[in-house]
């Protein structure tokens, strides 16, 4: 079977749909306000375009704790967001 790139963004799209719908009813079962934006692009400048589009106060993310030669060697998403952010960026690893 050929998997077309159509294909392939459909089904990383509902496997994200999922995933997001199982934490939304955690934060709910937990009373924790939130709300849901998706969006797609170059991860790091999408994530500091959409807190600035959505006007957050703070952006929160992991770390996947790679270590410093993991980075240097293939980057890293909060540390690139960490250089573009607007706003203050809060790092859990």
């Amino acid at each position: 079977m050929l998997v077309t790139r159509e294909m392939a963004v459909t089904h990383r799209r509902r496997a994200t749909e999922r995933m997001m719908r199982r934490v939304c009813a955690l934060l709910l079962r937990r009373g924790i306000p939130h709300h849901v934006h998706m969006a797609s692009g170059p991860v790091a400048q999408t994530i500091t375009r959409s807190a600035r589009r959505l006007k957050c106060g703070e952006i929160v993310m992991g770390t996947r704790g790679m270590g410093a030669v993991g980075n240097l060697l293939l980057g890293s998403v909060a540390a690139e967001v960490v250089k573009c952010a607007h706003l203050p960026v809060t790092l859990v690893k």
